[in-house]
């Protein structure tokens, strides 16, 4: 009983692999633009998978299900605006220290926001079909 497992999550994030987890235990990690099968320890499991603390939801899966690791819609946008948040930040005091905190909160609602919103999306088919 195996599923087969694809990530394509783009640049963001391509040098870390995610971490999978089946049934709450590690079992796997996967690098950008690959694949791989994995067995499944019962007829049904629950997958989860974790990034640097991003995480997606967990999932039900069960033997042929062929799962593809994406960033949801908005989250490479998002990444990009907390990096110009962040530098904006940096250099506003330049002109305000007001603005350089109005920066600074934005940057950080945003990284909150990402952590808590679990931006990694597992869509899941059945070889079978």
């Amino acid at each position: 009983m195996s599923i087969l497992i694809s990530r394509n999550t783009g640049v963001l994030g391509s040098g870390t692999r995610i971490q999978i987890r089946i049934n709450g235990k590690k079992m796997a990690s996967i690098k950008e633009n690959s694949n791989m099968e994995l067995e499944l320890p019962d007829d049904k499991a629950y997958l989860k998978v974790t990034q640097l603390g991003l995480k997606s939801d967990t999932v039900a899966i069960k033997e042929s299900d062929v799962i593809k690791i994406t960033l949801k819609k908005g989250y490479k946008a998002l990444s990009i605006a907390i990096i110009i948040t962040f530098v904006l930040s940096i250099f506003a005091p330049i002109l305000s220290n007001e603005i350089a905190l109005v920066f600074f909160f934005f940057w950080l609602l945003m990284i909150v926001f990402t952590f808590l919103s679990h931006p990694i999306h597992l869509n899941i088919s059945n070889r079978k079909n």
